[in-house]
């Protein structure tokens, strides 16, 4: 089974994003798309997977404003990456490029240090007068 999400800009806000989250069984398979229903006692969440349709008109699992896009992001991004926000995620990606470019950089240096000629030895020694 695989499981996509779709994020679209709504079309009822334009400040705000539908979450659809579908899943598939098999490769040629139908589509199921997850949505939520309040339960009878008005607090409970109930979990719903409806068979759809492809092509067909499909109700988003969610809608949420582009604060809260953004807020779930950044706890998404906390969670499977261990940083704070994806900014924080890229400085360190940056940093680590630059440790191997000074490393790569320093290895050549030997590397052409090892490959020059022998410096010529000294014959002679002359006294200083």
């Amino acid at each position: 089974m695989t499981v996509t999400a779709h994020v679209h800009q709504s079309g009822w806000s334009p400040d705000s994003v539908t979450v659809t989250l579908a899943y598939r069984h098999a490769d040629n398979g139908p589509y199921s798309v997850l949505h939520f229903a309040v339960h009878d006692d008005g607090e409970t969440l109930i979990r719903q997977v409806h068979d759809v349709e492809p092509c067909s008109d499909v109700q988003p699992t969610f809608t949420i404003t582009d604060g809260e896009a953004r807020a779930l992001l950044e706890a998404l991004t906390r969670h499977y990456s261990g940083t704070e926000d994806t900014r924080a995620l890229r400085r360190d990606y940056d940093d680590e490029r630059q440790r191997v470019d000074r490393l790569i950089g320093d290895l050549s240096v030997i590397a052409r240090q090892a490959t020059a000629p022998p410096s010529p030895m000294i014959t002679s020694i002359h006294p200083v007068t």
